[in-house]
């Protein structure tokens, strides 16, 4: 998996 993706996801899942 790229990073990118994965930084996008925990983005979405830090901010509720």
């Amino acid at each position: 998996m790229d990073d990118f993706s994965l930084d996008l996801v925990n983005s979405m899942l830090l901010m509720p």
